[in-house]
């Protein structure tokens, strides 16, 4: 069920690619280190061994990074009202400008 583009665009949001700038890291801190595919190796392999049109995949990316930064923000909401008691969401708003960002520049790759 579902666009299976929305799937690879939730993987490439948080998928640590080795190129990226200290701004734009992904996923736990080490991560890029792991000897992982970029982001666009992983979109070249999915559309080979899937047959899909993956053009567009930088903008599902973009997608999943707004759709992150969305739910940053209500948790962090959340607990700013006190409607949660974790405080881990005290912080969680930080990572929202460099999510921004990263789709920004996710839809300048595609001329978006």
């Amino acid at each position: 069920l579902g666009g299976p583009l929305i799937d690879l665009g939730t993987l490439l949001n948080y998928w640590p690619d080795p190129e990226d700038r200290e701004d734009q890291l992904r996923g736990h801190d080490g991560m890029q280190l792991m000897g992982l595919p970029t982001r666009q190796e992983v979109i070249h392999r999915y559309g080979k061994q899937t047959g899909l049109d993956v053009s567009k995949a930088n903008w599902f990316e973009a997608f999943g990074l707004w759709k992150t930064a969305t739910v940053l923000q209500q948790l962090h909401h959340r607990w700013k009202v006190g409607d949660s008691t974790d405080e881990r969401m005290a912080t969680k708003n930080e990572g929202i400008p460099r999510l921004l960002a990263s789709a920004d520049e996710a839809l300048l790759s595609i001329g978006g």
